[in-house]
């Protein structure tokens, strides 16, 4: 599981006690259930502050607390804005059919995700694969900007300004043997997914684990969020890449046009 604790230094002041909370709610949102002092250990905090701020959410009714095994969990408040967003949400409910057609056809899970300002990428709709054994993510959760498929779709089509400054503050870790670990091939892979309309994770980000992620333009040109399908490597198999990632694309242009009816692209940037 990607750790969704680290929020990337600010460009302006902010309120370190909000960014605590926020990165508290973050971890217990991703994680579901967790004692008090695994948050403050996970998240490198002082155990003393970690515990004024959960009891400070608890009072709120931002977090729910289980006396019996001391756990947290994301609480009503938190329940109910989120319930309230997600039958609200226009960008999900046009989504959403288009998830369901893909796990139909594919028995993949599929999945939506936003770029934040922190520079990670957060999971806000998936639908389940129908298989019995699968591959999945949830919903709350976080991922780094190098997660692969994911990041690679964003970074794809930034302006080159933004997407230098992005990869000069990144490290590039190895998750897994496969992992791209230097900029220059970077790069090379964003030049493929620009060409193409949809970037893949080949066992790059968990190690036995395939996905496709095609982006959604806004009608400015800007990637406003992508669809994703993520399965075992055995099932969405390294040969079959290019053929789901195109089926990927496609569904990306079907919800755009749904969107925003249009199915424009970058200038200069046209898929092949």
């Amino acid at each position: 599981m990607a750790d969704d604790s680290v929020l990337r230094k600010p460009t302006r002041r902010l309120v370190p006690s909000v960014l605590t909370a926020m990165r508290v709610l973050g971890h217990i949102s991703s994680e579901g259930h967790v004692r008090g002092n695994h948050v403050a250990t996970a998240l490198g905090l002082n155990p003393s502050t970690c515990h004024e701020v959960l009891k400070t959410l608890l009072y709120g009714g931002y977090l729910d607390y289980d006396p019996e095994t001391r756990e947290y969990s994301i609480g009503p408040v938190i329940a109910t804005m989120a319930a309230r967003s997600l039958s609200t949400d226009t960008i999900i409910a046009a989504v959403r059919p288009a998830l369901r057609q893909w796990v139909r056809e594919t028995q993949f899970t599929a999945f939506v995700a936003r770029w934040l300002p922190d520079q990670t990428v957060l999971v806000v709709d998936k639908v389940e694969s129908t298989k019995e054994i699968k591959m999945t993510l949830e919903v709350g959760q976080r991922f780094p900007p190098t997660a692969a498929a994911l990041g690679k779709s964003f970074m794809a089509f930034m302006d080159p300004d933004e997407l230098n400054a992005v990869l000069d503050s990144l490290e590039l870790p190895a998750y897994t043997e496969r992992s791209i670990g230097d900029r220059k091939s970077w790069e090379s892979e964003l030049q493929r997914v620009r060409q193409c309309g949809w970037s893949e994770s080949s066992r790059e980000f968990y190690s036995s684990t395939n996905s496709v992620v095609s982006p959604v333009f806004d009608p400015s040109g800007r990637v406003q969020f992508v669809i994703g399908s993520l399965a075992a490597a055995t099932d969405l198999t390294d040969e079959r890449l290019a053929e789901f990632g195109a089926k990927m694309r496609d569904l990306a242009i079907d919800v755009q046009v749904r969107l925003f009816g249009t199915a424009a692209r970058p200038s200069g940037r046209d898929f092949e």
